[in-house]
């Protein structure tokens, strides 16, 4: 696991650029001494319309409801954003998981939350009326990134809310996370609100937020 996020890292490294290398490994000395993080979370506003099918590049991926008793498949995938607990608790109370399969096998997922949907990190949460969604959490495996199944996921995601009467909703990405970024921004939502807060010793020390126009 080391050795493939070192991996990772030096790919993004060449791509980006030494600046980006010098900046990421402050930060991470930072966090790991002194617990810093600074973090930005955008917002996105999604309307009711129907979009067309946006097709993932690779051939053979099927999108449907992943039930809570295939919930050990979502833990298989790894995703640092998920644990048994949580799991439990968005199953039971507040969200439904849509997967993208290839060849019968769980290679990435979106989350829809219906009511609220709270960040913790951010103390904010967003809470929804009754025709309203927050979709997030999402998720592909690092093999299968850059061939559009986030986007893919998010178009049949809207497809099917619309037949249940869901016209508007919301979403959200880390801003330094630019594939997510593009999965999203390519699917239509756009930006409306960010939040950054700054934490020392896993406190709130700022936090600031500005609507985007």
């Amino acid at each position: 696991m080391a050795e493939e996020s070192l991996r990772m890292f030096y790919e993004k490294a060449r791509h980006h650029g030494m600046a980006w290398a010098l900046k990421r490994t402050f930060f991470v000395l930072m966090r790991k001494v002194f617990r810093y993080d600074d973090s930005t979370l955008i917002l996105y506003q999604i309307d009711g319309q129907l979009m067309p099918p946006i097709p993932a590049k690779i051939d053979g991926i099927t999108c449907c409801w992943v039930p809570e008793k295939d919930k050990d498949q979502i833990l298989a995938l790894k995703d640092a954003q998920l644990n048994d607990e949580l799991l439990n608790d968005h199953f039971r109370k507040n969200g439904r998981c849509l997967g993208a399969y290839l060849d019968g096998r769980l290679i990435g997922y979106i989350w829809v939350f219906f009511r609220f949907f709270h960040f913790p990190f951010f103390d904010y949460t967003v809470q929804l009326k009754n025709n309203e969604v927050y979709c997030g959490i999402n998720y592909v495996i690092p093999e299968y990134r850059g061939n559009m199944i986030q986007s893919a996921l998010f178009s049949e995601l809207c497809r099917l809310l619309l037949e249940e009467n869901y016209r508007f909703g919301f979403g959200s990405v880390i801003k330094d996370n630019l594939s997510s970024r593009r999965g999203v921004e390519k699917a239509g939502p756009q930006a409306y609100y960010s939040i950054r807060v700054k934490k020392l010793f896993n406190r709130i020390i700022s936090k600031t937020e500005t609507a985007i126009s």
